[in-house]
């Protein structure tokens, strides 16, 4: 799950609720975009892990060293992203684009190997078949 973060001010409250604390209705207008990705760092591990071997399937240490380990190994600039507590913050967009696209060229990978070996077994069906007519 992908957040992005846009800054907001309000610029007119029209109305409040009965004991005039809240509002109800309010203008809203955009002031700026932030020009980063705010992403939980377990997220980050659970859905790009499959990236490295040695986070896949399981990493077992710390989540911030599993993240700079993915980091590192994808090649990203480490200017392009930084660590928080819980969240990792990736500052251009682009640099999100290259993790997914290498996670979408493992995953075309894994379905290749998944329908090559689909395939090879059902010709093993098939030639059985016709081997024992």
């Amino acid at each position: 799950m992908n957040i992005f973060i846009t800054l907001m001010k309000v610029s007119g409250v029209e109305e409040y609720d009965a004991d005039k604390s809240h509002p109800v209705v309010f203008v809203v207008e955009f002031v700026e975009e932030v020009n980063f990705i705010l992403l939980s760092g377990l997220l980050l591990i659970l859905q790009y892990a499959l990236l490295t071997p040695e986070t896949y399937p399981r990493w077992t240490g710390p989540v911030q060293d599993g993240i700079r380990h993915l980091m590192m190994s994808v090649n990203m600039e480490p200017d392009q992203w930084q660590l928080g507590k819980t969240k990792v913050f990736i500052k251009s967009p682009e640099s999100l684009f290259l993790l997914e696209e290498l996670r979408e060229r493992k995953y075309d990978a894994y379905a290749r190997r998944i329908q090559k070996a689909w395939r090879r077994h059902r010709s093993d069906q098939y030639y059985q078949t016709l081997k024992e007519r």
